[in-house]
């Protein structure tokens, strides 16, 4: 039996298109709402994955609008009880179930405000989608698998669909169901490539720029699929005190595509070559693929700000090939649920 993880990650391509299409009307409603009012800033609010959806979208917004996209300490509303002043900002809170009270909780400030807010979640009936001024929905059909993939995914095209549309400028965001079929087409040859890392007690996850959250979701993936202590950095950030813990043999993957974001990355590998590390390098950089150990090599050209989609979904199946390597299942991590309610 087909696994429900492997099921969803191949779902994707489909996923994304409806979340672009169908979200298009509630788009348009958002963005004349903003054009009414000054905003200024853009508040973003989720967890474990989410959060990386949001810091994609942090990138994505300052970006293409210019102004300052934050993700919230929610800790601040709900547990220290002290007040944001979120007037002038759009609250974005993003959620796949729905269900997160942290999540909920900024959104009932920002109610009380009276500022504007949309929810990005998968679950129409959520109580997240009932307390947000407006909602964007993932359209991905019901994910069984405790990893979230196909709600990572669709909840990072909403927000580059309403970012798109607010600043008027063409985000590409028609190649992504394209890109990620393409980096399907590579899951045979991804399951080559987890051996190095099978009995690995610790790995790191590196990229920078619009895929810096895709380090991030990488790790999250293999740390809940896999139980490896695996950790996503900046490649400018790593190289300030974490690049000393890297030794011979050590499992790297790197993340780097065409694109300003590409600077210091071939002193980086050139480095980690040097010393030995077993590097794992996703690029469409051919020059690249002399400094690493093993590659997958994207030959495809695509815009710098849609390879996270190529990033995420290619981190989606290491996780899930190194699972089975490790004769785990995938579906069910062990101490984890579905929706994880925290405070």
């Amino acid at each position: 039996m087909e696994s429900y993880m492997l099921k969803e990650i191949k779902e994707q391509p489909q996923a994304v298109k409806n979340t672009l299409i169908k979200n298009k009307e509630t788009i348009d409603r958002v963005v004349s709402c903003i054009k009414k009012q000054p905003i200024n800033l853009a508040y973003l609010v989720a967890r474990g994955t989410s959060d990386h959806g949001g810091i994609y979208a942090k990138y994505l917004g300052e970006y293409y609008l210019g102004i300052p996209v934050c993700l919230t300490a929610s800790s601040i509303i709900n547990l220290y009880q002290r007040n944001m002043k979120l007037t002038s900002a759009l609250t974005i809170a993003i959620s796949q179930s729905g269900e997160g009270p942290d999540v909920i909780g900024v959104i009932k400030e920002t109610n009380r405000q009276k500022s504007l807010s949309v929810a990005v979640t998968n679950n129409e009936t959520s109580t997240l989608a009932k307390e947000a001024e407006h909602s964007l929905f993932c359209y991905a059909g019901p994910e069984k698998s405790v990893a979230a993939t196909k709600t990572c995914t669709t909840s990072m095209m909403a927000m580059a669909a309403l970012i798109q549309e607010w600043s008027g400028e063409n985000g590409h965001l028609n190649q992504i169901p394209e890109a990620i079929t393409k980096t399907l087409s590579y899951f045979d040859e991804i399951g080559t490539k987890v051996q190095p890392f099978k009995n690995a007690e610790s790995c790191v996850v590196l990229a920078r720029g619009f895929n810096y959250a895709c380090a991030l979701e990488t790790a999250l993936k293999i740390q809940e699929t896999c139980y490896v202590n695996a950790r996503g950095f900046s490649t400018a950030d790593f190289q300030h005190g974490p690049i000393a813990m890297l030794h011979q043999g050590f499992p790297v993957i790197v993340y780097a595509f065409k694109g300003p974001a590409m600077s210091g990355v071939p002193e980086l590998l050139s480095y980690l070559k040097q010393i030995g590390t077993h590097t794992l390098l996703v690029t469409n950089e051919q020059t690249l693929l002399k400094e690493s150990t093993e590659h997958i090599y994207i030959q495809e050209d695509y815009p710098e700000e849609i390879t996270p989609y190529i990033s995420v979904v290619f981190g989606q199946i290491f996780a899930y090939h190194l699972a089975l390597a490790k004769g785990l299942n995938p579906d069910a991590p062990r101490g984890l649920h579905k929706v994880t309610k925290t405070l």
